[in-house]
Order: structure tokens, then sequence, then C-alpha cells
């Protein structure tokens, strides 16, 4: 009995020394991508810092493009979970995904996740004609669409294509927001312009 409670205690800790150099692996490279970018940053200074081997990094993520893709795919799961609690506040769909739409932008222009995001993923994924986006926003905003559009708030449509499609528009706003040299005001201007084009989703029986 004692063996096997030993031998059990001794896969828990594997498991939790596992977790903990993902984790710590992470942590480390989202700081690294977002202050030196992809190629300039260094595998072993990044491994040093988390306390691991390079044999660590890639045993976990094979590859420095592995890490990159993983480092975005907790970048989505963070927007995910800030999205769902956010939609979770509204009884009225269409204020949800309005407000949605808007703290998305305001998460993309997030100094780590624009520059890991914005820059460098597209840099390393398109040169490799791979397609990558942060599918959290894209499946909160067709969510909200199929429910608006079956209690009649907007016209029917693709709610596919329409999703990607109002991402893409937050996106690229992010981007001209951030090379703004008034970003603020560039802010408020892309807020009440993405209002006026969703507003053409609307059936005349909501108003």
């Amino acid at each position: 009995m004692l063996k096997k409670e030993k031998k059990n205690s001794n896969k828990r800790s594997r498991k939790e020394m596992s977790e903990f150099s993902i984790k710590n692996l992470l942590l480390m490279a989202r700081k690294h991508f977002a202050k030196y970018g992809f190629y300039e940053s260094s595998m072993d200074t990044l491994c040093a810092e988390a306390g691991l081997t390079r044999g660590a990094l890639y045993h976990h993520f094979k590859n420095k493009e592995g890490l990159l893709e993983a480092v975005i795919k907790q970048i989505d799961l963070e927007i995910s979970d800030s999205l769902q609690k956010e939609w979770d506040k509204y009884d009225d769909p269409w204020e949800g995904l309005l407000t949605c739409s808007e703290l998305s932008l305001n998460i993309f222009l997030k100094p780590d996740i624009y520059k890991i995001y914005h820059i460098e993923s597209k840099k390393i994924f398109n040169k490799n004609n791979k397609y990558f986006s942060l599918q959290s926003n894209i499946i909160q905003i067709e969510i909200a669409l199929k429910v608006l559009i079956q209690n009649g708030t907007i016209k029917n449509c693709d709610t596919k294509i329409m999703s990607i499609m109002i991402n893409s528009i937050l996106v690229e706003a992010a981007c001209w927001i951030s090379n703004s040299n008034e970003p603020i005001k560039a802010l408020e201007e892309s807020i009440l312009n993405y209002r006026t084009i969703i507003k053409g989703l609307l059936t005349r029986t909501y108003f």
C-alpha cells in the first residue's frame, strides 16, 4: 500500500513539474516576444530566466515557432474569459455584442498582445502560409449573432462569415489606432464608425 501511494505521489510530482515548466516557459516567452520580437528573442536567455534547459523547451513545444503558437493560444484563452465575463453582464444581446466588440478592440491594443499577435505572429505564420487568428473573439461574435437573428434583432446572415468580417474590422482598427499620432482620439473614432457599420445589420423592428 505504501509503495502504491509513493508511486502515485511521484506521478503527481512529475505532472506538477511539467505544468510548472510550461507555465514558466510561456511566461518568459510572452515577455521576450513582446519586448524583443520573435527573431531577436534568445531561447538560451529565455530558458535561463525560466530556470529550465533548452531540452525542456523542445520537449514541451518542439521548436521556437511552437512556443509562439502556444503563447498566442494562451492569449486567446485570456480574451475568451474576458469576453465571456462581459457578455454575461448583459440581458440585451445587442448591447452585449457592441460592448464585447469594443472590449476586444481595447484588448487588441494592449502592448504585449499587439506586438505578439499583430506583428510577430503574422511575420512568422504568414511567411509559412499558415493562417492563424485569435478564435475567441470570432466565436463570441458568432454566438451573439445567432441569438440576435433568432430574436429578430438583426437580419438573417451567414453567422460564420459575418463574425470573421466583424473581427477583421476590429483587428484592422486596432492596427490603425496603434499607428496613430492621437491613439485616444483614433479609438473613439473607431468605436463610433464601428457602431455605424454594425447598425446596418439591424432589422426595422429593433428601432
